[in-house]
C-alpha cells in the first residue's frame, strides 16, 4: 500500500539532513495529508490509520514522514532539534515534492511541528489536526529540570521480544495486535548483543525534549488561520476542563476541540478508525471552497 519516496536531501545552512517519507497516491483534487509522528516514533507508526484512510475509493494523497533524528531520516548527533527547524525540514520536503496544499496531522511532539508549520505556511496548510500534543507549553508544567527529569526516557537495553511483551501489557494491551506491533517495531534497533534500543537514541531524545521545552506555541497558535482540530486524550471520569486546551482554542481563528475520555496517548494505535475519521473531517473542511468572509462552504 505504501509507495516509498526517495530520500530527499535538504541543504541547510547548519546541516545537510535527509528526511524519508512513505507516499500513498490519492485524489489530487484533495489536500495531501501529511502525518508527523511523536518523539521517538517513525513513519510506520501511522500504518493502522493509513489503512483506514485508504479504505475508501476516493481518498487524499498521504505522506508519512520520518522527521530528523527518527526512523530512517538523518540523525545529527549534536542537533539542532528545535521545533521551528523541524518545521522548516518538513516545509522543504513539501517544496521538493511539489505539495502546494495539505492537511497536517501531528501526534504528541509532532503536534508542535504541525502548529509551527501551519503558522509558517498559511497558504499551504489548509487544516491541521493536533493529537494530544502541540497546544500545551511544557514550561507551564513546572521547573525546567524537574520537568526534564520527569520526561527522561528509560535507556532500554533489553531483548526485543521482552520489550514488545512489556508494551503489549501496557496501556495498549486491550488493542494489541499484529498491526500495532508492526507499527512500533521500526522504532527500535537491536545491537550486537541482541538488546533493543530506540533508533533515536537517548542523547538525541534529550535534545529533542530540550527543543520542546524551549518552544512556546502561543505565537504560532495566534497566527494560524485554518481549521484546527485539537484532540485531548484523557482518563475516564475527567471532569475538569484542560486549561491549556481552553487557552489554545481561544487563540485560534477556527478551533475544533475534542476531548476523548478513555483514550490513551498513542491513540492512533488504539482507535485508528476514529483518528482517520477526524482527519477525513479536516480534509473535507479544508477542501471546501473559501468564501469572501473567510468561512468555508459545506
Amino acid at each position: 500500500m505504501n509507495v516509498p519516496v526517495d530520500s530527499v536531501r535538504l541543504v541547510r545552512s547548519t546541516a545537510d539532513v535527509s528526511l524519508v517519507a512513505d507516499y500513498v497516491a490519492g485524489d489530487t483534487d484533495l489536500p495531501t495529508v501529511v502525518l508527523l509522528h511523536g518523539l521517538t516514533q517513525q513513519r510506520k507508526f501511522w500504518g493502522p490509520v493509513i489503512r483506514r484512510l485508504t479504505a475508501r475509493p476516493m481518498h487524499p494523497p498521504i505522506l508519512a514522514v520520518d522527521q530528523r533524528g527518527h526512523g530512517d531520516a538523518d540523525k545529527p548527533d549534536h542537533g539542532p532539534y528545535d521545533v521551528p527547524l523541524c518545521a522548516d525540514d518538513v516545509s522543504l520536503l513539501l517544496d521538493q515534492l511539489d505539495v502546494d496544499r495539505c492537511v497536517v496531522v501531528g501526534h504528541s511532539w509532532g503536534g508542535w511541528i504541525t502548529v509551527e508549520l501551519a503558522a509558517q505556511q498559511p497558504d499551504r496548510v489548509a487544516g491541521i489536526v493536533a493529537l494530544d500534543g502541540g497546544f500545551t507549553r511544557l514550561a507551564d508544567l513546572g521547573d525546567r529540570e524537574a520537568v526534564r527529569t520527569r520526561l527522561t526516557p528509560p535507556r532500554l537495553g533489553i531483548p526485543l521480544d521482552d520489550l514488545m511483551g512489556h508494551i503489549a501489557t501496557g496501556p495498549l494491551a486491550p488493542w494489541w495486535s499484529d498491526d500495532v506491533r508492526e507499527a512500533l517495531l521500526p522504532t527500535f534497533e537491536v545491537d550486537t548483543e541482541g538488546l533493543a534500543r530506540t533508533r533515536l537514541g537517548f542523547d538525541r531524545h534529550m535534545q529533542v525534549l530540550d527543543g520542546a521545552l524551549d518552544y512556546d506555541p502561543v505565537v504560532a497558535l495566534e497566527a494560524i488561520t485554518c481549521p484546527t482540530w485539537l484532540v485531548r486524550c484523557e482518563a475516564m471520569g475527567t471532569v475538569e476542563p484542560d486549561a491549556a486546551l481552553i487557552r489554545a482554542a481561544g487563540l485560534l481563528a477556527m478551533p475544533r476541540v475534542l476531548r476523548w475520555a478513555g483514550a490513551v496517548h498513542d491513540v492512533p494505535l488504539q482507535w485508528p478508525a476514529l483518528v482517520a475519521g477526524v482527519i477525513e473531517s479536516c480534509v473535507d473542511e479544508a477542501g471546501a471552497p473559501q468564501r469572501t468572509d473567510g468561512r468555508r462552504d459545506a
